[in-house]
This record gives structure tokens, C-alpha cells and sequence, in this order.
């Protein structure tokens, strides 16, 4: 009864043991990105001091831009809940010489981001206003995903840069990218120009 007991009692350990060896396959999760939750598009004047007009959206705000070399008109249109924003850089016109010159500068600085893009897309654009210029398309892990330049060729010309000022893979940022790429086509359809005192 006794040798019963002892060998029992093995065979119960010898069970538990073996159930507490049993293999279990562990995966690591899938990859995910957060959840974005994105406001619907509706849009407002920007306010009358500038010597262009848009639309922005509603929970955009214009702060100036403070870079060094920024000039007159230099904005920003930030989207603190987004945290993303749009430069705009304005130039006047006053000559073919100039022009030419602030249409290479636009090229330049687009291109500058072949180091860290996949392709860049340039494609010329026509706004309902009439006037003319190029919108340049971004791949890749880039800040800035979408640029375009435009003018009117005698008086005024306007450049806008999207930029994400953190470090984020395109993938992850894809919707982001894709509303704010719907707002930047609202600033080219609604552009206007308009005669401002001189500063």
C-alpha cells in the first residue's frame, strides 16, 4: 500500500511536469499604428492683410513665420491638433529675371529631399482663377509630402510646403497625409490675388 502511495504520488508529479513543459508558440503582435482621428474638412477665409486669398481649415491657425530668413507674407498655417502644418512663402514679381529665379529656388528645395524620398511627382497645374504653376508629390520617408508653386507671371507668386515636424514612416501617416493633401488642393482652388499697401 505503501509502495502504491510512493508511486502515486510520482506519477502525479510526473503529470504536472509534463503538463508544465508543454509547448506554447508565442508570436509577437503584428505591428499597428495609432488610431487618427480626423476632423471633417470645412473651411474659412484667411483674414484680408495678405496680398493672397484662400481657404484654410476651420482648425488651422496663421501664425507668422519666425525663420530667419523668412519675409512680408511668410506664414504659417499650423494644425496644432494634427500637429502638422503648411508654409507659405510670397514673392513678388518683378520680372521675368525674378520669376525664373523663384521658380528654380521652389525646384531646388523640392528636389532637396531626394536624399530621403522614394520619387518625387511633378505635375503642372492650371487653378480655376487661371493662374499657373507645379505641384510636386513626395514618397518615402519624408517631411514633407506634397509642394506646390503658383503665379499669376506679372505680380505675384506663392509657394507651400506640407511638413509633419516629427519622424513618423509614410505608412503610419497615410491618412494624415491624404487630408491634408485634400486641404492643400483647397489653398490652389481658392488662391486669389490681391493688391495690399507696401510694407
Amino acid at each position: 500500500m505503501k509502495l502504491l502511495a510512493k508511486a502515486l504520488g510520482y506519477c502525479i508529479i510526473i503529470i504536472f511536469i509534463l503538463i508544465a513543459c508543454e509547448t506554447t508558440s508565442y508570436y509577437p503582435k503584428p505591428r499597428g499604428f495609432h488610431r487618427i482621428v480626423l476632423p471633417k474638412h470645412t473651411y474659412k477665409p484667411i483674414p484680408e492683410e495678405y496680398p493672397y486669398l484662400f481657404n484654410i481649415s476651420q482648425g488651422a491657425i496663421i501664425l507668422p513665420d519666425t525663420s530667419t530668413f523668412s519675409e512680408p507674407y511668410w506664414i504659417e498655417v499650423n494644425y496644432p491638433k494634427i500637429k502638422a502644418s503648411i508654409s507659405i512663402s510670397y514673392k513678388k514679381v518683378l520680372n521675368y529675371d525674378s520669376l525664373m529665379g523663384y521658380v528654380n529656388t521652389s525646384s531646388r528645395l523640392t528636389h532637396k529631399h531626394n536624399v530621403r524620398s522614394s520619387a518625387i511627382t511633378d505635375y503642372p497645374i492650371i487653378t480655376p482663377k487661371g493662374y499657373g504653376g507645379v505641384i510636386s508629390e513626395l514618397s518615402g520617408d519624408v517631411p514633407s509630402y506634397m509642394q506646390f508653386w503658383l503665379t499669376d507671371s506679372t505680380n505675384h507668386f506663392i509657394r507651400a510646403a506640407l511638413y509633419f515636424p516629427y519622424s513618423q514612416k509614410a505608412d503610419s501617416l497615410a491618412p494624415v497625409i491624404e487630408y491634408m493633401k485634400e486641404d492643400m488642393f483647397e489653398i490652389i482652388n481658392s488662391l486669389q490675388w490681391r493688391e495690399v499697401a507696401a510694407q
